[in-house]
């Protein structure tokens, strides 16, 4: 399992969206922080 967080520039949001691969490479889930 991967997990990936992408933060975008500060003036755009203060969001973090972290998505999180199973094994064979699907999109297992999504979500959105602050």
């Amino acid at each position: 399992m991967d997990v990936f967080d992408f933060s975008l520039p500060d003036d755009v949001t203060d969001y973090v969206i972290s998505v999180r691969f199973d094994d064979s490479g699907e999109v297992e889930n999504i979500s959105m922080e602050s």
